[in-house]
């Protein structure tokens, strides 16, 4: 039985080997989808388990991420996000060359709630713009955010964002030129079958949350938001000057 285990082994390793040869050899860009199973599994002449285990270990080591009902892809990097008091999504892409495509994935009306309402300053049946946007770069999603604003102060701060796509140029509309983070939380969980599906990560594979408060210049609340980070793609980055 020891000596199956052992010829196991030896056969996932070499098919390990191979692929990571192919991912440099090749040159292969950063995204690009691999083969498909069955494809793999006729070029090396192995079964499906052993094929799974060589995978499992890549994307252990960070070169490929596999996707449930999307297939397998050459891993692109961790975003390295830099939290500050002026954090803005597209600038910290641009910075790392990076191409933002934020997709608005639901806006609703609805009432504050506690924890919205204690974060804004503003009362459990006060309305608050609620949007969800999916936040990508070239294709790959990095997070999914849920971000409240106060109706009372921003009427229809909806469809200014559905047509400007950014929340600092929205803010102009109303006339708030700048506006720092006040404060944020950061912590992790396990993600549900529906959120690792809208993130298109797998669901053995943690979440970085976080949540913060945007204030204006005269340190009025204006926004709140909690995002689900995957947590093998992005790393979060405070200076030291942004600390204590």
């Amino acid at each position: 039985m020891s000596g199956v285990r052992g010829r196991s082994s030896v056969l996932w390793k070499a098919v390990e080997e191979k692929l990571e040869k192919d991912l440099v050899e090749q040159g292969l860009v950063p995204g690009v989808r691999l083969p498909n199973e069955a494809e793999l599994m006729a070029r090396f002449g192995v079964s499906r388990q052993t094929l799974r285990q060589a995978m499992a270990n890549l994307e252990q080591r960070g070169l490929i991420r596999i996707e449930q009902g999307r297939g397998t892809f050459v891993h692109e990097g961790v975003l390295h996000y830099q939290l500050s008091r002026r954090t803005r999504f597209v600038e910290n892409l641009n910075d790392q060359s990076r191409v933002p495509s934020p997709l608005i994935t639901e806006t609703a009306l609805e009432p504050a709630g506690q924890i919205v309402a204690e974060a804004l300053k503003i009362s459990e049946d006060a309305v608050v713009h609620r949007i969800q946007v999916k936040a990508r770069s070239e294709n790959v999603v990095l997070a999914l955010t849920n971000s409240y604003f106060p109706k009372e102060r921003f009427p229809n701060f909806d469809a200014v964002y559905r047509d400007l796509r950014s929340t600092t140029s929205a803010y102009k509309q109303f006339g708030i030129e700048d506006y720092v983070r006040d404060r944020t939380w950061i912590g992790a969980r396990m993600p549900s079958s529906e959120e690792a599906r809208i993130l298109e990560q797998p669901r053995s594979q943690p979440l970085l949350v976080s949540r913060k408060v945007d204030c204006d210049m005269q340190n009025v609340p204006i926004s709140y938001s909690i995002s689900l980070w995957c947590a093998d793609r992005v790393e979060f980055m405070i200076e030291g000057r942004d600390l204590g």
